[in-house]
């Protein structure tokens, strides 16, 4: 931090009166503010029970990104032995781009049948 100065993000930050500050926006005190004159105010343990679940949230989608990762990674190393394994004449083809656009007319299926007025032969 600037100047060598630690912040305690769960300090408890007060008022002059002893009264918790209102700590940061919440959509809930737009609604709650016009309809009723409340605010939310999150209280230290709040701010810390908070703090934990979105910690846990990122750690929960980093091991996701990792897993996908892996995934894609393993895709492609079986694509290269793949190609690897292809006769010399053919592996020039395989690994040409191939950049022709889908045909419009394909059949795409899916778990229901198409409705009678969207289907087209």
């Amino acid at each position: 931090m600037a100047g060598g100065k630690q912040m305690d993000l769960f300090a408890k930050i007060l008022n002059d009166d002893g009264q918790p500050k209102k700590v940061g926006y919440s959509p809930l005190n737009g609604l709650f503010g016009v309809l009723f004159g409340l605010q939310y105010i999150r209280s230290e343990e709040q701010m810390k029970i908070d703090a934990e679940i979105a910690k846990n949230y990122t750690r929960m989608r980093y091991k996701e990104h990792i897993e996908l990762q892996k995934r894609m990674t393993l895709k492609i190393k079986w694509r290269d032995a793949a190609t690897e394994a292809l006769p010399e004449e053919l592996q020039e083809e395989a690994r040409a781009l191939d950049l022709e656009p889908f045909p419009s007319n394909r059949r795409v299926y899916t778990d229901y049948p198409p409705a009678p007025e969207h289907l087209r032969l």
